[in-house]
């Protein structure tokens, strides 16, 4: 009787600690001032993103490694298209040829 009742006391014990560990969003990282779920979003210099196949930084903004690519140079960040080249475009002269994913409020 004994050994019936302690084997259902480690059981609820086991199984309320695993459904604990379960509700938890690990891991949980701190983008500037906000908290974000690095599995299931991304972190662009103080912006959270949701993750996308392909989704890269740059800069600030989110684009798709895809179609698109990053260009750094002194004056800031720009995303072009994937065959153009960096050299000639300034970055004003930002290509897009989809929607970008908004930042997370």
């Amino acid at each position: 009787m004994y050994v019936g009742i302690f084997l259902a006391l480690s059981m609820l014990l086991v199984y309320s600690v695993y459904n604990e560990a379960r509700s938890t969003n690990f891991p949980i990282i701190r983008c500037d001032e906000k908290t974000f779920d690095y599995n299931t979003q991304m972190c662009c210099n103080g912006q959270v993103y949701y993750k996308k196949r392909g989704s890269q930084c740059c800069g600030y903004k989110l684009y798709d490694d895809y179609l698109m690519k990053c260009c750094k140079k002194t004056n800031g960040y720009w995303v072009i298209r994937k065959n153009d080249t960096c050299d000639g475009h300034l970055p004003k002269t930002t290509h897009y040829t989809e929607e970008l994913p908004q930042a997370i409020p």
